[in-house]
């Protein structure tokens, strides 16, 4: 196995890691929150998983804008988990949780973006 694909698979662990702690997590939001913000923070963590896998799998010429896609996504979920501490649906000890799992795939994906800008994004 290659050093990129295993990059990859570093990536798709760390969002797989931060989906599992995210879902549970926001469907203990109120009810009248899971549509909108628990939906839209699922979507978010949803959004860089397809984003990513598609990165993975297209031409090298294209990848560029699937990772920033996804990077978006990530800063999304960012201010909605700040959001959700500031509504007191994450305490301060969950927050810190989410975001070193969120540091994860940023720092995974911050990684795969720099070496595809470069020009070697395998």
């Amino acid at each position: 196995m290659s050093y990129k694909k295993f990059e990859q698979m570093a990536l798709y662990q760390a969002i797989e890691d931060l989906a599992t702690w995210l879902i549970p997590h926001v469907g203990h939001w109120p009810r009248w929150l899971r549509p909108t913000m628990g939906q839209q923070a699922m979507e978010s963590v949803m959004g860089i998983l397809r984003a990513s896998t598609i990165a993975y799998g297209a031409p090298h010429s294209h990848r560029l804008q699937y990772l920033q896609r996804a990077s978006a996504d990530l800063d999304s979920l960012r201010l909605l988990m700040r959001i959700s501490v500031t509504l007191h649906l994450t305490s301060h000890k969950q927050f810190e949780h989410a975001s070193r799992l969120i540091a994860g795939v940023g720092k995974q994906l911050g990684g795969w973006l720099r070496s595809v800008r470069q020009g070697d994004g395998d």
